[in-house]
């Protein structure tokens, strides 16, 4: 991908997800696309690296979305500010389109439209692993129903965090370390009688990088049915953003104290 963005000079760009199919019976939370924020870094940092190479003039950036809405699972005060910024940079959004096929100067989409490209990317449509699949532990699409706990239903000693876990949704890192969490509480309760099983209350926590020193923090349960909708935009979050890149690489892929996200909140909070 590298090497074609540094090779474009100039034309229409399509950045998008594809859309993702996943079963009633074990996702209670149905996504089309189950995490759109790796869209919008790319949309921004291009915007961004087109603009620093004199090329933007000479650009188009269209992003399309299968949902209904362009990030859907943040709440509508996120999505006016992403909105406002999309606007501002020039870039164009459609909605409701579905890929059917690529080529090498168009995206066709299931509705029978097509978007004219000279540099596409695309998100793949989300898919559990092969094993899950073939051993009857999920559904057929790979993914795991589990209880509250992260417990499997019939295979009561198997714990599932993580993307393949069905309701792990929308599918984020933060996500996953949160169910982590809760599977250990339930392991160590179990094994040593100590202890409670911590409630899982999912929110979507990410910060979106934007090139250069803009970045967006966000914060948000509406999905779960919660009230929390609060962004921060700006060098400020960026700055967060490096911090936790460069304290995950130099630990080795650990993550930063729980202290560290609290204060983020805290400061959300207080600057809502």
């Amino acid at each position: 991908m590298w090497e074609a963005i540094n090779k474009f000079k100039g034309g229409n760009i399509v950045i998008g997800a594809a859309k993702t199919t996943w079963d009633e019976k074990s996702t209670d939370i149905l996504l089309d696309a189950p995490c759109e924020g790796p869209v919008g870094e790319m949309m921004f940092m291009l915007d961004f690296f087109l603009r620093e190479h004199n090329l933007r003039e000479l650009s188009k950036i269209t992003v399309f979305t299968p949902g209904k809405i362009f990030f859907d699972d943040v709440g509508p005060k996120i999505r006016k500010k992403i909105t406002t910024i999309i606007v501002k940079k020039g870039i164009n959004v459609v909605n409701q389109k579905a890929i059917s096929s690529i080529d090498a100067k168009s995206v066709h989409f299931e509705d029978g439209t097509k978007l004219p490209s000279d540099l596409t990317l695309i998100i793949s449509p989300y898919t559990g692993p092969n094993v899950i699949k073939k051993s009857g532990l999920g559904d057929k699409y790979g993914f795991v129903r589990t209880d509250r706990s992260m417990r499997h239903p019939i295979y009561q000693n198997i714990f599932v965090v993580g993307d393949c876990n069905a309701n792990s949704m929308p599918k984020l890192g933060h996500i996953a370390t949160m169910q982590a969490d809760v599977a250990a509480s339930s392991f160590i309760k179990e094994i040593s009688g100590k202890g409670s099983v911590i409630e899982f209350k999912p929110e979507v926590f990410c910060i979106m990088n934007r090139g250069g020193t803009e970045a967006t923090l966000i914060l948000s349960d509406t999905l779960f049915g919660g009230k929390v909708d609060r962004t921060l935009d700006g060098p400020l979050a960026h700055l967060m953003k490096w911090g936790f890149d460069t304290y995950s690489y130099y630990t080795r892929g650990k993550l930063p104290p729980d202290l560290v996200q609290n204060t983020m909140e805290k400061m959300l909070e207080e600057l809502k």
